[in-house]
């Protein structure tokens, strides 16, 4: 289950994260991650917990992370294909993070703005949103392709506000990432911290 407590304030555009926000999909992302790197050649242990460290980056920045950190000389576009090659083939049934879901859905009936920023690849964040059947529930989506930095840069979020019309600071993000929080807590934004209780 998941914990949702929101700040007391009314906001004009709401932005979610994609994986481990509106979609259940973090454990799949962490298996295909450790497949590719080891398909490819490095020689540490790609942890769940380097994994929850790394989260909301862009693929691109991870690589670098993990090849820096472990003095690796990874191919971030080998490894990168290779990954999302995985990640299509295993993502076939995908289970939503209802109370996410079922909120973006409430903010979609009263005619507010919604957006999806996601640190994944647009091939892989629309086949999720496809998956869940929600994908048209969104007014802008934003992915790894669509900019120059990912999180926790906030050029992504402060493009979703430019979308919707809206100040960043009328903005409330939804993440479950901490590189996610420090992207909204740059952009201006109040956020929403996806907790994933046992």
């Amino acid at each position: 289950m998941i914990i949702l407590e929101f700040p007391n304030k009314k906001y004009e555009g709401y932005i979610f994260d994609c994986d481990g926000t509106l979609a259940d999909t973090m454990p799949l992302h962490h298996q295909t991650w450790n497949q590719a790197l080891t398909q490819h050649g490095a020689k540490f242990e790609f942890t769940w917990k380097l994994m929850q460290i790394l989260a909301g980056m862009g693929a691109k920045d991870t690589i670098a992370y993990l090849n820096n950190k472990f003095k690796e000389n990874l191919d971030y576009k080998v490894i990168h294909a290779t990954k999302v090659r995985l990640f299509q083939k295993g993502n076939t049934i995908v289970n939503p993070i209802n109370d996410v879901v079922n909120f973006a859905k409430e903010c979609k009936e009263k005619d507010l703005p919604i957006a999806v920023c996601s640190g994944g690849c647009k091939q892989n964040v629309h086949k999720t949103l496809n998956l869940l059947g929600i994908k048209n529930l969104f007014d802008f989506i934003f992915t790894q392709e669509d900019v120059n930095k990912g999180k926790p840069d906030p050029e992504m979020f402060l493009n979703a506000a430019k979308a919707m019309k809206t100040d960043p600071k009328n903005c409330l993000v939804f993440e479950d990432a901490p590189k996610g929080i420090e992207a909204a807590k740059a952009a201006g934004m109040d956020y929403v911290l996806i907790e994933h209780k046992k």
